[in-house]
C-alpha cells in the first residue's frame, strides 16, 4: 500500500509528536500509531531527519534536489563534450568548454523548460558603452 508523501516540515512535526508520546512512557508502536505512522516509518525518518529543525530539513531536501541537477549536468558535460574530445592544451580546453557552455545555455533545448533554452540569446551592442582613451599612434610619420 502506497502511503502519502510528507513534506520535510510534516516529517519533523510527526517525529516531535512521537517523541512527546514516548516521553509519556508509551511504547513506540502505540506512540507511532497515535501519530498516524508506522514504527518502521518512524525509524526511517528518525535516521534521516533525527535532530533536525524544520528549516534544516527543508534545506536538506533543497540540497538533495540541487545535487540531482549537478549530477545531471556533469553527466551531460561528460557525454556530450569530454568523452569526444582530446585536449592538447589548456587554452584549447577552455575555448571548447566555453563554446559548449554557451551552446548549452542559449541554444540547446531543455526538456524541463518545455524544450526551450534556459537563457535565450540576447542582442549585443555593436559599439562599446565606454571607449578607453588611448594615445594615437603616429603611423604616417608626421610629427
Amino acid at each position: 500500500m502506497a502511503g502519502k508523501r510528507h513534506t520535510a516540515e510534516q516529517i519533523v512535526g510527526k517525529l516531535r509528536e512521537v517523541e512527546v508520546h514516548l516521553s509519556k512512557r508509551l511504547p513506540i508502536a502505540r506512540a507511532c500509531k497515535q501519530s498516524g505512522i508506522t514504527d518502521q516509518t518512524y525509524y526511517r525518518w528518525r535516521k534521516e531527519y533525527g535532530g533536525l529543525r524544520v528549516n534544516q530539513a527543508k534545506r536538506l531536501k533543497e540540497l538533495e534536489r540541487e545535487n540531482g541537477y549537478c549530477k545531471s549536468f556533469n553527466g551531460k558535460l561528460r557525454t556530450e563534450l569530454l568523452n569526444g574530445e582530446i585536449f592538447s592544451t589548456l587554452r584549447e580546453a577552455k575555448v571548447l568548454l566555453e563554446r559548449w557552455r554557451v551552446h548549452y545555455n542559449t541554444v540547446r533545448p531543455h526538456s524541463s523548460l518545455g524544450y526551450s533554452p534556459p537563457a535565450p540569446k540576447t542582442e549585443t551592442c555593436s559599439a562599446p558603452l565606454h571607449m578607453p582613451q588611448q594615445p594615437l599612434e603616429n603611423t604616417a610619420g608626421l610629427t
